[in-house]
């Protein structure tokens, strides 16, 4: 199983596409020939940086994006999230085995958590804001 500390570049350039602000992004991919390297993003490093060459979100700021609930058709949809079989799962739910508003399943919870990002924008959910 690949482990990760914060999202690849292509789940970056994914967030991205879903109109995720680069600001709120905790880490940078930096230029470092032959690949970019993953750096915690500080004061110091300034988006006008030519050597940034991408983000990168740790698994807390993918989570603070969530949010806690959604409502469809009157129903409260709860997020769960939790290891299964094939990885990790991510999902609305009512909290029953009968409902669910949508679920995704993802072999490590980065990706689970990109994808129901991608979920929820392409639903025109709103995620939280992030401040940093």
């Amino acid at each position: 199983m690949k482990q990760q500390i914060a999202t690849d570049e292509g789940q970056s350039a994914r967030l991205l596409a879903c109109g995720v602000d680069p600001k709120s992004a905790d880490f940078v991919w930096m230029e470092d020939k032959p690949n970019p390297r993953l750096t915690l993003r500080t004061e110091i490093i300034e988006d006008s940086n030519p050597y940034i060459v991408g983000y990168g979100w740790s698994l807390g700021r993918l989570l603070a994006m969530l949010p806690k609930d959604l409502m469809w058709q009157g129903l409260y949809y709860r997020l769960v999230m939790g290891p299964n079989e094939y990885g990790w799962e991510v999902e609305y739910n009512d909290l029953s085995v009968l409902n669910n508003l949508h679920r995704v399943v993802a072999e490590n919870l980065i990706e689970a958590v990109v994808r129901m990002i991608e979920w929820l924008t392409e639903e025109k959910y709103k995620l939280n804001e992030i401040t940093q």
